[in-house]
């Protein structure tokens, strides 16, 4: 990423490898890395993202989560945010997991939980970033045409479920996209989160 240079020249990136997510690209370099969120809505993403980022650094967790060191910088087609590197390697595939590593997965959604009210209340609304309250009118339009009949009027009974069931609970800290993809091992307990 030609931008990386641009936006933090002091850092090696000519020998750093590129990874790509969905909405994202990661310039893994010299124990620092870049996010870039790409697509749509890019600058928003990137402060979104930097700012829970920010909030969570003074959570008490037991678990490491990257630290943004400088940005979000916008260019003309993405967002670059210096993050701090975590230390870990990525378990990718499902089938490998043993009975130990689903206790791991436990024990960090338990200490994402455990997040104080009040931190949590600091942090975007769930789902802010695909319409909030909004979602069940926003999977209707959108997604529920595309599905057949008896799929989409489920899915749609499931959002609206789901922004009931929330409305009547305590808030509580959640990763968005907690999966194999998102949690770093080693030695056999998951080390970190991106």
């Amino acid at each position: 990423m030609v931008a990386s240079n641009a936006a933090w020249p002091a850092h090696q990136w000519a020998r750093s490898t590129i990874h790509h997510g969905a909405f994202h690209e990661v310039l893994v370099g010299d124990g620092h890395l870049v996010r870039a969120a790409v697509g749509r809505h890019a600058p928003q993403r990137a402060r979104r993202e930097a700012a829970i980022l920010q909030t969570l650094s003074s959570a008490d967790l037991d678990i490491s989560l990257p630290r943004v060191l400088d940005g979000p910088i916008d260019f003309e087609d993405r967002s670059l945010t210096l993050l701090t590197a975590v230390s870990g390697l990525a378990r990718h595939d499902l089938t490998t997991l043993l009975p130990g590593d689903l206790v791991e997965y436990r024990r960090v959604l338990d200490t994402l939980q455990d997040v104080h009210v009040d931190r949590v209340a600091e942090l975007p609304a769930p789902r802010a970033w695909c319409g909030g309250g909004d979602w069940p009118r926003l999977v209707e339009e959108n997604l529920v045409p595309l599905l057949d009949a008896k799929i989409g009027a489920l899915a749609l009974e499931r959002t609206r479920a789901t922004i009931r069931i929330e409305s009547e609970a305590e808030p509580r800290l959640r990763h968005g996209d907690f999966g194999p993809h998102n949690a770093l091992w080693n030695d056999g307990h998951i080390s970190g989160l991106i």
